[in-house]
């Protein structure tokens, strides 16, 4: 008679208890895109001076993007900590150069060329961040990410009367392959909550600053538009 009696009432406490407890959920599951505007910067140490202003005459950025799978943990209702991991394209390139030729009519000789870099990181973030508001809340998110190079890939377009031939010489790139970049990263956005979803739009820059496994004179760095959605669990 006594369990008939309390059976009821302790299965709705635990009921109650388990829907409370994901109702309170700290943690979010999301993913990430952006669309960015890619360049490099030399390093002083390593690059003369003269080289990096003939380089910074020719060359320009290109457009690459970053796409992800982010967890975000709250620590309360402004300060959250977000990681996951996220593949990373970056891209710059050479200006059309005009080429002298001997002979102009020939057909056969290039009258134009540029060069293209490309390359692939996979990244792991470490960052927090902090928005405040009611319903549309306003922040900045500021971390650092660990990036892996597992591609290196660069080519030449020469550009002929009729016709435009690429040469790839990626060969000479492939010692920056495997390599390990810590990059710091900044942005601020806005943040809109609905229903269990978190929805932000983030303008962000990224930047490398320090190469762990070795000396380099060039550093990537990207600005764009990032795109984030968040379930909360």
């Amino acid at each position: 008679m006594l369990n008939k009696t309390f059976k009821y009432p302790i299965e709705l406490i635990l009921l109650l208890n388990v829907n409370q407890l994901f109702a309170q959920s700290k943690w979010s599951l999301g993913g990430s895109a952006s669309i960015d505007y890619c360049y490099r910067f030399y390093s002083n140490s390593n690059t003369s001076a003269v080289t990096k202003k003939l380089l910074d005459t020719v060359e320009v950025g290109n457009l690459g993007y970053n796409l992800g799978l982010k967890a975000k943990y709250a620590i309360n209702n402004n300060w959250s900590v977000i990681s996951g991991i996220s593949y990373y394209f970056h891209s710059y390139k050479s200006k059309e150069i005009q080429l002298v030729v001997i002979d102009p009519s020939d057909p056969n000789i290039p009258k134009s060329s540029n060069y293209v870099y490309k390359s692939g990181f996979i990244q792991i973030p470490i960052v927090i961040s902090f928005y405040k508001g009611k319903k549309l809340k306003f922040g900045f998110t500021t971390g650092v990410l660990l990036n892996k190079a597992f591609f290196i890939d660069s080519y030449r377009n020469l550009s002929f009367e009729n016709h435009t031939e690429t040469v790839s010489f990626s060969q000479l790139d492939n010692k920056g392959v495997g390599k390990l970049y810590l990059s710091g990263l900044i942005g601020v956005g806005v943040s809109y909550p609905y229903k269990k979803f978190e929805f932000r739009a983030e303008p962000t820059a990224v930047s490398q600053v320090y190469t762990i496994d070795g000396a380099n004179e060039l550093y990537l760095w990207n600005a764009g538009l990032n795109l984030s959605v968040f379930y909360n669990l």
